[in-house]
């Protein structure tokens, strides 16, 4: 039996969407998913990326691992 699906408003930066889904979170990450790219950067880009001022945020508590921790402190960002 097919999940009943309802219209989620999804609000973007630059538009509004309607999107039938069954839940919200679905919702949100097909529009995400059309709109965001989500990639490893290499160190180089890291260190780029940082220089232009870009923080980096932190989802989890957890450590960073050895290959974050070397590219933000080559990054001269403080390593927590």
């Amino acid at each position: 039996m097919a999940q009943a699906t309802r219209l989620y408003r999804v609000i973007t930066p630059t538009k509004t969407h309607l999107v039938e889904s069954t839940t919200p979170q679905r919702a949100v990450s097909f529009i995400a998913s059309r709109e965001m790219k989500c990639d490893i950067p290499a160190q180089h880009e890291v260190f780029a990326t940082a220089k232009a001022g870009v923080e980096i945020e932190r989802l989890t508590d957890a450590p960073l691992s050895d290959e974050t921790r070397t590219a933000v402190s080559q990054a001269g960002l403080e390593v927590a």
